[in-house]
């Protein structure tokens, strides 16, 4: 594996912590994601001075929070199997300038075993709602959509062209997935792709003077994003005729970061960092926008 130096420069950290779908701190986590069952949230804390990363499992009943093994130095973007006994994340064994692969820990008995193993850098694991497909970012000549199949240590390449797709999320019937790309210009958009023949439909696009991004599909079908204008945040959701409808507005100096809805669809959890580059993990009820800390 070689490794990638420039992501040692404070430039090279903070395009990569972008890319990752957080904002830099000291300590930053993000990409929160629920369980099936709705009783634990999966996010990672990372350590920019020290390079390292940690998957974290916060209990929402009783708030106990506790470091989940995964025997790598660097592991992030953490996603449930649909029977809660599993974890997919993307790892490294020598941190943050590694290559990363996809890795799989079982819950059990936190055994570990390596999904891919190639010299592209990987990231963005999402695993189907039928538990037999894994999607995933893999970073080579530009980063695209993979889907990768049980079984098969093969995976096959879904996205292709000149833009910049990440953070893949799957609609509940598995047929397809959501996910971010921007252009050479800058230009974002939220796009929606045959997991099948790799079709595509154009959702949203940003704003003119901002950013759309991180989308995640709701127990409803419903798709949702992140958009920047500016100094505010919003939770959007994306409707039929193209136009982000807000759903949920950051607070002056926040700035809002990935999401995931818990499974009665009535709540997300939601990164917010604000104006010190704190990162907390709140639950947001989605009609009031009452929020109740889940972890800092």
């Amino acid at each position: 594996m070689k490794p990638i130096s420039y992501v040692r420069t404070l430039q090279g950290v903070l395009a990569f912590t972008g890319l990752l779908g957080t904002q830099v701190g000291a300590e930053a986590q993000s990409h929160p994601r629920v369980s099936p069952d709705g009783s634990r949230v999966a996010h990672f804390q990372f350590d920019l001075e020290a390079e390292t990363a940690d998957i974290l499992v916060t209990d929402l009943e009783t708030g106990e929070t506790s470091r989940q093994p995964t025997g790598q130095s660097w592991s992030v973007n953490p996603a449930w199997s649909p029977e809660g006994d599993r974890l997919t994340f993307i790892g490294g064994p020598r941190g943050m300038s590694d290559i990363w692969d996809v890795y799989e820990v079982r819950l059990g008995d936190n055994s570990v075993g390596a999904l891919t193993q190639t010299p592209e850098r990987e990231m963005h694991t999402q695993i189907s709602p039928s538990g037999d497909r894994i999607a995933f970012v893999r970073v080579t000549q530009g980063p695209h959509v993979w889907i990768l199949d049980r079984g098969d240590p093969v995976a096959r390449q879904l996205t292709t062209g000149p833009g910049r797709d990440f953070h893949p999320k799957w609609a509940p019937d598995g047929l397809s997935l959501v996910f971010d790309r921007t252009d050479g210009a800058g230009q974002s958009r939220i796009i929606q792709v045959s997991a099948t023949d790799g079709a595509e439909t154009v959702m949203a696009e940003a704003p003119e003077t901002g950013r759309i991004g991180l989308p995640n599909v709701a127990p409803s079908g419903e798709v949702y994003a992140i958009v920047s204008t500016g100094v505010q945040s919003s939770l959007v959701r994306l409707e039929a005729r193209g136009v982000p409808d807000a759903v949920l507005r950051s607070g002056p100096g926040e700035r809002f970061g990935a999401f995931d809805f818990h499974p009665d669809g009535r709540s997300v959890f939601l990164s917010v960092t604000d104006g010190d580059d704190q990162t907390r993990l709140y639950r947001v009820e989605v009609e009031t926008g009452a929020r109740s800390l889940v972890h800092e």
